[in-house]
């Protein structure tokens, strides 16, 4: 017999909507960068022996990047569909994705010379996320409806 007691709807917390938005934003974002990165593979490639890699390295770069950028799009879009229904994974795979999302790219940053637009936003919107993520109102929704018995 279903249990029909009632229960409190509550309102999606501003941070959570932010979380959700980013994550959104973040995977649609990197899934585009990725299949970039496919498509002008050879293009990529040369900027960053021009950058001072030698080709097999900026070969394996360019391949890492794209096959980091496409996994964490396709988790951060999961995290983002699933972070509304109040799914506790979907809170922690999206901290997951941002915090590597962040490290990667002050990696970029740091060690290859990569200052673009693109990866300041990547990592402008990741560090807002994961502050979006670890708020007490997200903690606090992913728990779940409060029961009013």
């Amino acid at each position: 017999m279903p249990d029909s007691s009632p229960v409190e709807k509550r309102r999606m917390p501003t941070s959570v909507r932010v979380a959700v938005l980013l994550l959104a934003l973040l995977g649609v974002l990197l899934l585009a960068t990725s299949a970039l990165i496919v498509l002008q593979q050879d293009a990529y490639v040369d900027g960053l022996v021009q950058g001072g890699q030698s080709r097999d390295a900026a070969g394996q770069t360019a391949l890492l990047l794209m096959i980091a950028y496409a996994f964490m799009g396709v988790t951060a879009l999961v995290s983002a569909a699933f972070l509304p229904r109040h799914r506790a994974w979907a809170r922690l795979s999206g901290l997951l994705v941002l915090s590597l999302l962040t490290v990667v790219s002050l990696l970029l940053l740091l060690f290859n010379g990569v200052v673009t637009p693109q990866v300041l936003l990547i990592l402008a919107s990741a560090i807002a996320g994961t502050a979006s993520l670890t708020s007490k109102h997200t903690k606090r929704w992913v728990q779940g409806p409060v029961r009013m018995d």
